[in-house]
């Protein structure tokens, strides 16, 4: 007969273990963000990232893999394919823009493109 598995893993923090000595790495960091250029925001951006890695369950890494990162790309690659990001740079990346202007500008419809 088959062990029965716990399931309550599913919905424990991955590695909370971690997350006391990742906060203080990165409160050190950011002490002098400036100090070491480049280098340093990259160090803060991975430590950022193992930090979210660690206190998520593998229920929602799941749901992120799964749901969430596909339709990122499908909504990036549609972006791409509409010309939308082009046009939003033509615009003024910098500035808030409207999907109904934007919606119009590339002849498809508002709703679709808001969401």
């Amino acid at each position: 007969m088959a062990e029965s598995v716990n399931l309550s893993l599913a919905t424990c923090p991955g590695n909370t273990n971690a997350v006391e000595s990742l906060i203080q790495e990165l409160s050190t960091l950011q002490r002098d963000p400036n100090h070491g250029g480049e280098n340093t925001w990259q160090t803060m951006l991975v430590k950022a990232r193992s930090l979210v890695r660690s206190l998520q369950t593998p229920r929602e890494i799941m749901a992120q893999h799964t749901w969430a990162d596909p339709g990122l790309n499908a909504a990036l690659i549609t972006g791409v394919d509409l010309g939308l990001w082009k046009l939003m740079v033509q615009n003024g990346a910098e500035k808030a823009q409207k999907a109904e202007n934007l919606a119009k500008s590339l002849g498809i419809d508002s709703i679709l493109l808001g969401q």
